[in-house]
């Protein structure tokens, strides 16, 4: 398939967003092991993901389309209650960057509050989707069997130089580069852990909370 010089530029942000939001979910996923696959070959998200999958059901009914096309949270105190209130702190923060977004016209909210970008056309390449899809409660980033293999190839490249790094005794970062390399490797691990063979998306939540899941 041959794609356009902005379907490539599309492609490449969403590589380079793939990496930002592993790179803010790492300090969380540092240290846990990987994951065990459940009886159907899934695989579970750590329980602050879980968690923030419940933050997200419980407040997704009180997101509302206002007349100027921006979202807002009108969730009562007896619902926001049961978050926390540095999360609910970055929930809104998040969607005042959505609300920036569609007040530019970059993006535009549905009635049932699904944010969608209106110059964009579905980029559907072999073995899985890539793109950026944005949600109130943060963004998801697709990238496809292709993109997910190159992907990882750069992390492992990265992982090396670290490691390299490391192991020179007059860098006097070489504990930063120790850990980088660490965190390089397990990201690279846990794709592999995931992936099927039809790429992976990284899920977001403004809150911090991320993870990986197959396509």
């Amino acid at each position: 398939m041959i794609l356009s010089f902005r379907e490539r530029i599309r492609i490449g942000w969403a590589v380079v967003g793939a990496f930002a939001v592993m790179a803010v979910g790492a300090t969380t996923a540092y240290g846990e092991s990987p994951p065990a696959p459940d009886a159907n070959g899934t695989y579970q998200a750590p329980a602050g993901v879980q968690q923030s999958q419940y933050a997200i059901n419980l407040l997704d009914p009180y997101v509302v389309r206002l007349r100027d096309g921006t979202l807002a949270l009108n969730a009562p105190a007896s619902v926001s209650s049961k978050v926390d209130a540095a999360t609910m702190k970055q929930v809104r923060s998040g969607m005042t960057v959505v609300n920036g977004e569609i007040r530019a016209g970059r993006l535009v909210a549905t009635a049932n509050h699904r944010v969608i970008d209106p110059t964009s056309t579905d980029l559907n390449i072999q073995d899985g989707w890539t793109g950026l899809r944005w949600y109130w409660w943060g963004v998801v980033i697709y990238l496809s069997e292709f993109y997910t293999q190159k992907f990882m190839a750069a992390l492992a490249i990265g992982a090396s130089l670290f490691a390299l790094c490391a192991a020179i005794p007059a860098l006097a970062n070489q504990v930063a580069c120790g850990i980088l390399a660490a965190l390089f490797a397990l990201l690279g691990a846990i794709i592999w852990f995931v992936d099927n063979g039809r790429g992976v998306y990284f899920v977001h939540h403004w809150w911090g909370s991320d993870w990986v899941y197959a396509q």
